[in-house]
């Protein structure tokens, strides 16, 4: 794993408030100076510095806030409560505006927990991946049936107006 990744996960880590932690996204853009940004500077190669860096800046978020990190010549991280916040502020984008989740689909042991299912393209997956998905998780699709977790996905973003349901697609999720 790279410094970027692990930093992003240590990063998810820090705001971890006992239930869950904020959504994080990484981009290799330098953040501009009408930004509010925690300057960290470059981020070491070395995982005990990384690690050291990061727990010693005073990185705790409230969920109620964003906030976005530079990291020098590594780019920018956002931390935000959605992915299309968190995805927006990362990309120096204006922050959209994300449609309520109806409260009354909400169930508070899955709301904005990130959930992998397995065989999750047909059949029982994909009856778990609705549900979760309609209850509030951010649901990742992996399925040998790429065209089947793909078409759930884009079927479930499109329904629901916001981005929480992804496929695995090659090494990388979508």
């Amino acid at each position: 794993m790279d410094k970027i990744a692990k930093a992003a996960v240590y990063l998810r880590g820090l705001s971890f408030d006992g239930d869950k932690g904020l959504i994080v996204v990484h981009h290799p853009r330098k953040a501009r100076e009408d930004e509010e940004v925690l300057s960290l500077g470059n981020l070491p190669e070395k995982e005990e510095a990384l690690t050291a860096l990061l727990s010693s800046s005073g990185i705790r978020t409230s969920h109620d806030t964003k906030r976005l990190i530079s990291c020098g010549d590594d780019g920018v991280f956002a931390l935000a409560g959605s992915y299309e916040a968190a995805r927006a502020l990362a990309a120096g984008d204006a922050l959209p505006g994300v449609p309520d989740f109806p409260e009354d689909n909400k169930i508070k042991a899955v709301f904005n927990k990130v959930i992998l299912i397995t065989g999750g393209a047909q059949g029982f997956g994909e009856g778990m991946v609705r549900q979760l998905f309609r209850a509030g998780a951010f649901v990742y699709i992996a399925d040998m049936n790429l065209q089947g977790a793909a078409a759930l996905a884009d079927e479930l973003n499109r329904e629901g107006g916001s981005r929480r349901a992804f496929r695995r697609s090659g090494c990388v999720y979508q």
